[in-house]
Parts: structure tokens; C-alpha cells; sequence
């Protein structure tokens, strides 16, 4: 999925988040890859020169893919807000 048009659903520093978000895409079938894996990213997390790590997906799957997040990351809205 090397698509110029890709768009960011999620940018961290945190290799476990990353893993975990990479794996919930996958598993819905929605196609994902992580921006600068080729500059060691994908093991770390974060790289010194590039800094944090995209998760990026194709446009047509953004909105599917923010929902899928905000549910199992974020978690669901709290009455509070």
C-alpha cells in the first residue's frame, strides 16, 4: 500500500501503541503500513533523525480506520465530556 495519497491515522512514538493499532487495522481487514519503517521505525517506535512513526492507511478506509482506533485506544466517549 505505498500510495502517495496515504493518509495518517496515527503517529506516535510508542512501539507498543503502534503494534497494537497495526494489528486492529489488519484485523479488520483495512490495509495499513507504517511510514519509515526503511529508517528503523517499525522496531523502535520513534527514530532519532525522523521522529515519531505514521500508521498510514488509503483515504477511502480514514474514516473506518480513525472509528476503529478511537473505540479500542482512545476508548469509548465517557458521560464526563
Amino acid at each position: 500500500m505505498e500510495s502517495p495519497d496515504a493518509v495518517t491515522v496515527l503517529r506516535t512514538e510508542d512501539a507498543g501503541l503502534l503494534a497494537v493499532a497495526k494489528s486492529l487495522l489488519e484485523a479488520e481487514g483495512i490495509p495499513c503500513v507504517e511510514a519509515g519503517e526503511e529508517l528503523g521505525q517499525a522496531v523502535t517506535g520513534s527514530n532519532p533523525i525522523a521522529g515519531p512513526t505514521e500508521l498510514l492507511v488509503p483515504p477511502d478506509r480514514e474514516e473506518e480506520a480513525r472509528a476503529l482506533l478511537a473505540q479500542h485506544i482512545e476508548g469509548p466517549p465517557s458521560d464526563e465530556d
